[in-house]
C-alpha cells in the first residue's frame, strides 16, 4: 500500500458526554470509528468478548461489527470518537 494516498474522509467527530445509565445495544455503523475513553469508564461488547474501558482507551470498530457500549461511570463518560471512511 502506497501511504502517499491514504486519506481518510472524515464523516462525523464528536466530543461526547454521556451520563449513565446508557447503552448502546447491538450496534451496527457503516463506517469506521474510533472513540476514545478521555473519562469515565465503558464496557464494549464485540462479538462473545467483553471488554472493560478505562481512561486513556482507544476503540476501533469496523463496518458492519455488530457492537454493545454501556456507559458506567457516574457522573459521566467523556468519549471523544470520529467516523470515517477510507
Amino acid at each position: 500500500m502506497d501511504w502517499n494516498y491514504f486519506s481518510p474522509y472524515i464523516r462525523l467527530a464528536l466530543n461526547s458526554y454521556v451520563s449513565p445509565p446508557f447503552s448502546i445495544v447491538n450496534r451496527v455503523i457503516f463506517d469506521y470509528e474510533l472513540l476514545y475513553v478521555k473519562e469515565g469508564e465503558i464496557q464494549v461488547i464485540i462479538g462473545s468478548k467483553t471488554y472493560k474501558g478505562v481512561k486513556g482507551d482507544i476503540f476501533f470498530f469496523r463496518p458492519r461489527e455488530p457492537h454493545t457500549i454501556h456507559f458506567i461511570s457516574k457522573p459521566y463518560v467523556h468519549q471523544p470518537h470520529v467516523h470515517f471512511d477510507l
